[in-house]
């Protein structure tokens, strides 16, 4: 019974991400105009590829880890944190460095 129950919530957790982003984003096209919305949605795909850095596999290691050795879970957690504020120092300041050398008005978005 517990596993139809996680399903259903599953499902409806997913829905409701997927249905509100979909409106978020119809919303924000309207809003934007197609000019300044494709501006937006290039800068979002920067920013999902800087995240694939900063995150560099790190939280499946972690759980495996985890899984491996559960007495450790505390410094494995510690550990994967530590790691991923090392990678995301140089994504920030190099984003900045973006942000500063780039048109006024593309800053804004």
């Amino acid at each position: 019974m517990a596993l139809k129950k996680n399903l259903a919530l599953m499902a409806v957790s997913t829905g409701s991400r997927l249905a509100s982003g979909l409106i978020a984003f119809s919303m924000l096209a309207r809003q934007l105009g197609p000019e300044s919305f494709g501006t937006l949605m290039l800068w979002l795909s920067i920013a999902v590829l800087l995240a694939l850095i900063t995150n560099y596999g790190l939280t499946p290691y972690v759980l495996r880890e985890i899984g491996a050795s559960p007495a450790q879970a505390e410094t494995l957690v510690n550990e994967g944190f530590t790691g991923k504020l090392l990678l995301l120092g140089p994504v920030v300041v190099v984003s900045m460095g973006v942000v500063a050398a780039m048109n006024p008005d593309m800053s804004l978005v």
